[in-house]
Parts: structure tokens; C-alpha cells; sequence
């Protein structure tokens, strides 16, 4: 179960990347390119990304497979 602090960061980084989204859709189009928007996981323990499994300690990380 999440905490009420776990919850209030979940919100603060789906807010800044929805600013960044918007901000690199934009560029992307000026130059005459189609951006594709990542998708946001949050998770805690561990997960199976198409790179592998991957532990909370692990933290922020960009798997190219999973686009």
C-alpha cells in the first residue's frame, strides 16, 4: 500500500513528465520528427523489463526494449 508521501512524489514526477512531454513534442515537431512518449512505471521491489529483472535499488533507468 502506498503512503501518503509515496503517493504525493508518484504525482510530482507524473507531473514533470507530462511537462516534459509536451515540451520535447514540440521540439520533436519543429524539426520535423515524431517524438514517442515513454511510458511512466513506478514500482517498488523489482520488475521484468525487456532488459531484465531490475530491483528498486536499482532507480530510474531507460530500457530501450520497452518502448
Amino acid at each position: 500500500m502506498e503512503t501518503d508521501e509515496e503517493k504525493e512524489l508518484a504525482q510530482f514526477v507524473s507531473v514533470v513528465l507530462a511537462d516534459t512531454e509536451l515540451v520535447r513534442t514540440e521540439e520533436f515537431r519543429r524539426n520535423d520528427l515524431e517524438y514517442k512518449e515513454p511510458t511512466l512505471v513506478l514500482y517498488s521491489g523489482s520488475v521484468e523489463s525487456a532488459c531484465g529483472m531490475a530491483g528498486s535499488s536499482v532507480g530510474p533507468f531507460y530500457c530501450p526494449g520497452d518502448m
